[in-house]
């Protein structure tokens, strides 16, 4: 008989399946992600989040063993633990353990990229509604609580207020349209984003910027910086005037973008000059390319935006931004729009070669070597950057050991010191510069929402404990503490952050951040994609300004999937969305005759409310009319 290798390679893939479906699965009961309680009868909550930086698995360690160490929790024999998983895959495993009914008590929510599943109206088939919750106060800010000596306004309004209100966002980012309550707490403040810089680098940039400037004739790489338009083509950032050549003698850092730029090409020289080709301005990846974007989007196309605020919101949407495209109210021609473009692709310059194919974790490691003079992130990545870079403090609880040598820096010995990090915000193009005609006023941070959300889980057999531990971790002295520890920015209010964090606090002053043209907005659809796609094509280089404006015009003029199309599919998510509201109102309806719920009359109103702004989803129909009277609405 001949023996049939084929089915022994068969039988061995059956074989490694097996045995790896059961390590899974054994590791998911061992770690309380598909059993909470264990056989000893204790309680065990999971949570299940993303965040590996360091310091927040640590923190929030930390805030566990306080907790399991309260004397009721111990003698309700529960035990908090926390189940960290990579952001790769985190969504996957989210959406698998939610459906299959075996998802950890608490789980982090984040975007569409973090599970879908926790998006929109399915997310209240996997997980509780926290709204009733939120009006409630928090325990454990009751005055025995908090520490002594606090503002008695303050201690007031954080033992007596509703949960929500002692957050800074007031759940805002929780709060699920579709379903008109929250189901989510955030645990930190994100802040806004900023540009950590190298102190080293940058001071050699500015010490070969005062050389070359004072040479005569000076190099022509300095020549090149200075703000020209006599060819009929603008070079350079900066006019030479007086005050640019102060600042350049002087130790400041850059307070203009067309400053920053001249640092950047004298970090350029300084690669040159001492042959280290891997050293670059700015460590720039396609984790933060979209930072830089942001930033300046606003201060560069508020005035379009004004002109397509259809529903005189302070929020540009995908279909107003398209819409007003095809009416012609705006276009890619605008010269802010031109100007906005020509800068990014300037800034765009200043990163490594290829950055596109970079990601997060290798701008890190460029710029904690010394090979970047710059990386632009939150505060989520400030204490992996400044250890990286500047070493940690020796202390009793961290020696100095044998093999290590301490560096003095700021006054205090550090072991492992490479360079010191400043923070500086993004910029703007100042008066004799390059774009500053172009510039309106700088976004403003006041929509910043709270981050680190967690939700609970329907089928988690231990619902009061998990929300009790966020109560705990919500707190004013234990949220203080673990956003300290991990070097966030605490979302409870009156929390101060560490003090090298205070460059984080939102700015409020400032225009929306969503006043400006949004083509990219997630309404769009397949024209979304197409649009990232040229739009990251062309900052790289790989296309110019005149290519990327033809393509994206072939692309929205496609009748099948450009923007006609957008008006249609958002026309029918807004009627899905009346529906919506409308069952909601039934529901909580029915909550207030049969049941007499307390709640119900609020969200009976506050449904009535957003039925009333959506028209019935007529609005869309009727912006359309206003600008194409003759045409009639898109249909497919």
């Amino acid at each position: 008989m001949k023996f049939n290798m084929n089915l022994v390679g068969l039988v061995l893939l059956l074989g490694g399946f097996l045995i790896s479906l059961f390590t899974v699965v054994s590791r998911s009961f061992e770690e309380g992600a598909l059993s909470q309680n264990n056989e000893s009868g204790k309680k065990v909550i999971q949570l299940m989040h993303w965040q590996l930086e360091p310091g927040y698995r640590e923190a929030m360690q930390n805030a566990m063993d306080a907790y399991n160490a309260l004397p009721h929790v111990q003698e309700a024999n529960v035990e908090v633990r926390q189940l960290d998983i990579t952001e790769r895959v985190y969504a996957q495993v989210l959406n698998v353990h939610a459906v299959s009914g075996t998802a950890p008590d608490l789980c982090e929510r984040g975007g569409p990229d973090k599970g879908a599943i926790a998006q929109g109206a399915g997310i209240a088939k996997y997980f509780d509604s926290l709204g009733d919750e939120g009006l409630m106060p928090n325990p454990y800010n009751a005055p025995e609580y908090l520490p002594e000596g606090q503002d008695p306004e303050l201690a007031d309004a954080l033992s007596n207020g509703p949960w929500r209100d002692t957050l800074i966002d007031g759940m805002q980012a929780s709060y699920v349209f579709e379903l008109q309550d929250f189901y989510a707490v955030p645990t930190s403040f994100v802040g806004s984003v900023k540009i950590f810089y190298n102190e080293n680098l940058f001071a050699q940039a500015k010490a070969l910027l005062a050389e070359a400037m004072q040479q005569s004739p000076q190099p022509q790489w300095y020549q090149d910086l200075i703000w020209d338009t006599s060819g009929g083509q603008e070079t350079g950032y900066v006019a030479d005037t007086p005050e640019l050549r102060e600042w350049v003698l002087s130790d400041a850092e850059p307070e203009t973008l067309g400053r920053l730029l001249m640092v950047c090409e004298a970090l350029w020289q300084v690669a040159e000059q001492t042959g280290n080709d891997q050293l670059v301005p700015i460590s720039g990846s396609s984790y933060s390319d979209l930072m830089f974007a942001e930033r300046y989007s606003v201060p560069f196309t508020s005035n379009i935006a004004d002109k397509i605020n259809y529903d005189q919101d302070n929020w540009i949407s995908g279909y107003e931004s398209w819409l007003g495209w095809l009416s012609e109210r705006w276009s890619f021609e605008d010269p802010s729009h031109v100007a906005y473009f020509d800068c990014l692709r300037e800034i765009c310059k200043q990163f490594p070669p290829g950055f596109l194919g970079l990601d997060r974790e290798q701008a890190r490691r460029r710029f904690v070597t010394a090979q970047a003079g710059m990386i632009a992130t939150g505060a989520w990545d400030a204490k992996s950057l400044f250890e990286a870079a500047q070493g940690t403090v020796v202390t009793e609880d961290n020696p100095l050991r044998p093999s290590e040598t301490a560096t003095e820096f700021r006054g205090k010995p550090h072991k492992n010191h490479r360079f010191g990090v400043q923070i500086m915000d993004f910029p703007m193009p100042g008066p004799n510069e390059r774009w500053h005609e172009f510039i309106t006023y700088p976004a403003s941070d006041a929509q910043a929402n709270g981050s680190g959300q967690y939700m609970i889980s329907q089928r988690s057999p231990n619902k009061e404990w998990a929300l009790d531990f966020l109560y705990f971790l919500t707190s004013y002295s234990v949220n203080v503490e673990f956003n300290r520890t991990s070097e966030w920015l605490p979302i409870v209010i009156g929390g101060q952050p560490k003090a090298e964090l205070a460059a984080f606090i939102p700015d409020p002053d400032g225009f929306s951040t969503g006043d400006r043209p949004y083509p990219q907005d997630g309404q769009a659809g397949n024209l979304r994609t197409r649009y990232i796609g040229q739009f990251k094509n062309y900052l790289s280089g790989d296309i110019d300004y005149d290519e990327f404006v033809q393509l994206i015009h072939e692309s929205a003029m496609d009748n099948r999937t450009g923007a006609r199309r957008v008006m249609y599919d958002v026309w029918q998510q807004q009627r899905d969305q009346v529906r919506s509201v409308e069952a909601l109102i039934a529901v909580q309806s029915a909550r207030e005759l049969l049941q007499g719920q307390a709640d119900a009359p609020l969200k009976v109103t506050q449904s009535t409310r957003q039925s009333a702004l959506l028209m019935n989803a007529t609005r869309l129909r009727h912006y359309w009319h206003m600008d194409f009277p003759d045409e009639p609405f898109p249909e497919y």
